[in-house]
């Protein structure tokens, strides 16, 4: 599921699908509450009571929808090449190169390829 990043000092993104809230916490956990309107989602995304994390509170929590603590796998970060400076660096989500600021760069897959020839045994 998708999730929307929000402005909180509790609450870090929240997604909704088909009457599932999922929401991701500044702690790293994650959470699914189910049977959840949809307008709840919307009120939340806006700010409702003046908060995120006071509308989450009160309109969520407080209602007692279930719930349940969803394990994500992190994916492992990717390391990024910088195609003008040549530069390599482990992936943060921002594509620019931390060293000369470009934005040329690419996945560095040359870890992951056999592209140069094994020396010939004399």
């Amino acid at each position: 599921m998708n999730r929307i990043p929000v402005q909180s000092s509790n609450l870090l993104s929240v997604g909704y699908e088909e009457g599932i809230l999922e929401v991701e916490f500044v702690s790293g956990k994650v959470y699914k509450y189910f049977d959840v309107p949809a307008y709840v989602y919307d009120d939340l995304l806006s700010g409702g009571l003046g908060s995120v994390g006071r509308y989450f509170r009160e309109a969520v929590v407080k209602s007692n929808y279930m719930y349940v603590e969803v394990k994500e796998t992190k994916m492992e970060p990717e390391q990024r090449f910088c195609n003008e400076c040549g530069e390599r660096w482990t992936d943060t989500g921002d594509f620019k190169c931390p060293f000369c600021g470009s934005q040329d760069t690419e996945i560095d897959d040359s870890e992951d390829t056999d592209d140069e020839p094994e020396p010939i045994a004399a």
